[in-house]
C-alpha cells in the first residue's frame, strides 16, 4: 500500500503498491511519475519506498489530483491521508 500525505509545503509518499511484481507494477509507476513531476518544480529526498517532495502549490495540486484518481481506481494499493 502506498500512503500519501501532505502539509502546506510538502508531499510525503511511503510504501509500495503491491499491485504487481517489482518492475511491472503500473500503480507504482504512476505514483512515481507524479512524484517526479512535482519534484521537477522544487526538490525531493527519496529512497526506495519513501519520498518527500517540496514543490510549488500548482505542481502539488496537479500531483494530488493524480493521486486522488489512483486512490479511487486502486483503493487496495493507494491511500490518501488528507
Amino acid at each position: 500500500m502506498i500512503i500519501i500525505r501532505q502539509d502546506d509545503k510538502h508531499l510525503y509518499v511511503d510504501g509500495h503498491a503491491g499491485f504487481d511484481e517489482l518492475g511491472k507494477d503500473i500503480v507504482c509507476s504512476a505514483v512515481s511519475i507524479l512524484v517526479y513531476t512535482a519534484a521537477h518544480y522544487g526538490w525531493m529526498e527519496s529512497e526506495p519506498g519513501h519520498a518527500v517532495v517540496r514543490t510549488t502549490p500548482e505542481a502539488k495540486e496537479f500531483a494530488m489530483t493524480g493521486f486522488r484518481l489512483l486512490a479511487e481506481h486502486y483503493p487496495d494499493n493507494v491511500r490518501l491521508e488528507e
